[in-house]
């Protein structure tokens, strides 16, 4: 949100979408876009389906994961799996996760974030570069995958006691 009045000037038409449960956060969020201008280009529109979430992944130029701290980075991965580039902070798992098929900003320095993002909307060759790349890097992943090194951790875990 602190980033968007920057990105406006390069990009006036754009629109930011925090999808995901309402709560005091976005209370704050919605104060902070009023604050910075930008209030009539940030949609909230809550908790959606899932019919709803593919429709907004299907509109979507970019999804874009600040995120400080993160356990493995799912939203990320989801994004990808939908042909939606990602741009997402350097911080936490993100980079070992995302690998290559994300560009990355410091999450703290607004500037940062916006230089980026912007970057990415002015080069529509780099965005489908990081769909194509996206794409690739979600078939590393899946739970079928998961569920089998976990049993054959816990079989040498067991083996070994």
């Amino acid at each position: 949100v602190e980033a968007l009045p920057q990105l406006r000037q390069a990009h006036p038409q754009l629109k930011l979408a925090l999808v995901g449960q309402t709560d005091v956060f976005g209370a704050e969020l919605t104060e902070l876009a009023k604050r910075e201008g930008v209030a009539e280009a940030v949609v909230m529109p809550g908790f959606v389906s899932d019919q709803e979430l593919a429709a907004y992944y299907q509109h979507a130029k970019l999804y874009v994961f600040p995120s400080l701290s993160e356990g493995f980075g799912l939203p990320g991965l989801e994004a990808m799996a939908n042909g939606v580039p990602v741009a997402a902070a350097k911080a936490s798992c993100l980079p070992e996760i995302y690998g290559d098929a994300a560009a990355y900003f410091n999450p703290r320095e607004t500037t940062d974030i916006a230089r980026v993002i912007s970057g990415l909307l002015s080069s529509p060759k780099q965005l489908d570069a990081l769909r194509q790349a996206g794409l690739k890097r979600v078939k590393w992943f899946s739970w079928k995958r998961m569920a089998e090194q976990t049993l054959a951790l816990y079989k040498n875990v067991l083996r070994d006691s």
